[in-house]
């Protein structure tokens, strides 16, 4: 089972998860690392090294950060370094996490980071609304 920590600036991470969990339940291998005001890079790289640790597999984890360049993906570059194995993706959003918990039981690292990448991708759309489509709002759920 491949192990994913959701990794952000503030709550973004463990909101993730909380509105994966509306459509998934809980998943024990998923979890969350918030960044949050009062630490500094090094305590939330410490907090980043005690989630994988938690892991059974070291191999088989995908770090998922909010935003390139910023702390979290930064810090988890710099803790790639001990843990080259692991997996890291930058630019978190819904359907891509969606897409990783539904392929987290049964596909390695590898190729749920190929198939969340593509998924990643494809979740940014224009939507433009048309007459013909439905206004009664229970139609729009």
């Amino acid at each position: 089972m491949v192990q994913v920590i959701l990794l952000s600036h503030g709550p973004l991470a463990s909101a993730m998860l909380d509105s994966c969990a509306m459509l998934f339940g809980r998943k024990e291998n998923f979890s969350a690392v918030c960044l949050r005001e009062d630490d500094t890079a090094d305590t939330f790289k410490e907090k980043i090294i005690l989630e994988i640790e938690k892991s059974i597999n070291k191999k088989e984890v995908i770090l998922i950060t909010d935003i390139p360049g910023g702390t979290p993906s930064n810090m988890s570059l710099l803790v790639q370094k001990s843990y080259p194995e692991i997996h890291i993706l930058a630019g978190m959003n819904l359907p891509l996490v969606l897409e990783c918990m539904i392929k987290s039981d049964f596909e390695n690292a590898t190729s749920i980071v190929n198939a969340i990448l593509e998924t990643g991708k494809e979740a940014i759309q224009e939507l433009i609304f048309k007459d013909e489509e439905s206004n009664d709002l229970d139609d729009l759920m």
